[in-house]
C-alpha cells in the first residue's frame, strides 16, 4: 500500500482516474427509506473519479463498477455501456485515495475483517 494516502493528507490533490473509498455514517439521509442500504453500498465499494463538478465545489462525480441493488439503483445514473454507475459524492466523505484499485481493495479487506 505504498501509494495509498488518506484524504486528509491529500489536501485536495485528487485527479480524474484516481480510485477513492468513502465513509458515510448512519446520520446521512439519502431518502426513500433506503439509507442503510445505500450507505453500506457506498462504504463497501471502490469508486473511480470521473469528473469534478466545479473546481470550487465540494462534490465530484465517481463511477462504481459493482451494480447497486434494485432498491438503490435510482440513486445512481447508469453509464452509456450500462456497466458503470455514476454518483455525485461529497469530497468530505473520502477516506482514502489511490492510483491503483488493488491498494484500496486491501484496505477494504482489512476493514471487513477488522484488521
Amino acid at each position: 500500500m505504498r501509494h495509498l494516502k488518506t484524504y486528509e493528507n491529500m489536501s485536495d490533490n485528487l485527479h480524474i482516474g484516481d480510485y477513492v473509498l468513502v465513509h458515510y455514517d448512519e446520520s446521512i439521509e439519502f431518502g426513500r427509506g433506503n439509507d442503510e442500504i445505500i450507505i453500506d453500498y457506498l462504504n463497501s465499494n471502490i469508486a473511480q473519479i470521473l469528473s469534478f463538478d466545479r473546481p470550487d465545489d465540494n462534490y465530484i462525480t465517481v463511477n462504481y463498477e459493482t451494480k447497486p441493488s434494485k432498491r438503490i439503483l435510482m440513486f445512481f445514473e447508469p453509464s452509456v455501456n450500462k456497466k458503470l454507475y455514476k454518483k455525485v459524492i461529497n469530497k468530505n466523505y473520502i477516506i482514502a485515495v489511490g492510483k491503483d484499485k488493488e491498494e484500496l481493495e486491501a484496505k477494504l479487506t482489512a476493514k471487513k475483517y477488522n484488521l
